[in-house]
């Protein structure tokens, strides 16, 4: 399991697309297959549209973190919900295609924080 260095923010009342890359753990020539699956252990956020990502994406803009994955490398999702000044560890995992190395499980972690509750 590994950290993600970014870290997300969100209002309580917004729906906020994640993208969790996988690159820097995949086996050169390896990608992720199958259905993803994204939780966090209080059950106060809910997730929809989880799926592996289909085109080139860059991550991160303009921060330190910012990071060019292709298709197949990363794991897309809706997040909702949350109580206002909360942090929340989600939980990704997905598995490899085998092409390189055998067929693997891998989980990355990402961090969400609930910002106030209402926008300026």
């Amino acid at each position: 399991m590994a950290r993600m260095p970014q870290v997300y923010e969100k209002y309580p009342d917004e729906s906020l697309w994640a993208t969790v890359s996988f690159k820097t753990r995949l086996l050169n020539g390896d990608l992720l297959t199958g259905t993803p699956t994204v939780t966090e252990c209080s059950g106060t956020l809910y997730f929809s549209n989880i799926q592996i990502n289909t085109s080139t994406m860059i991550l991160a803009s303009g921060t330190d973190y910012e990071e060019t994955v292709s298709s197949g490398e990363a794991v897309q999702f809706l997040v909702a919900s949350g109580d206002a000044g909360s942090s929340y560890d989600m939980v990704v995992s997905c598995s490899t295609d085998g092409n390189v190395a055998p067929s693997q499980d891998m989980t990355n972690v990402a961090q969400i924080d609930v910002i106030r509750t209402t926008k300026n």
